[in-house]
């Protein structure tokens, strides 16, 4: 339930600069809730390719460290 309304609410507002927020919404969702660390590495690694389409190195860098910080509660 969680996935289709965020991915509808970008669709249909056209804001996709936000798709990246929602995947990491989405991890952490995987991560707390569903205790699916393949489908937490998924969203990152979907998360980070999108920050490196918008060439921010920084926010890559933050991901990155994010993804290894949640990934080490598995």
């Amino acid at each position: 339930m969680l996935k289709p309304i965020n991915h509808q609410i970008i669709e249909e507002s056209t804001n996709y600069q936000h798709k990246l927020v929602v995947y990491v919404f989405e991890a952490k969702y995987y991560l707390e809730v569903e205790n699916d660390k393949e489908k937490v590495e998924e969203l990152y690694e979907k998360a980070i390719a999108f920050a490196k389409m918008l060439n921010d190195d920084i926010l890559v860098k933050y991901l990155k460290m994010e993804k290894e910080n949640d990934l080490a509660r598995f």
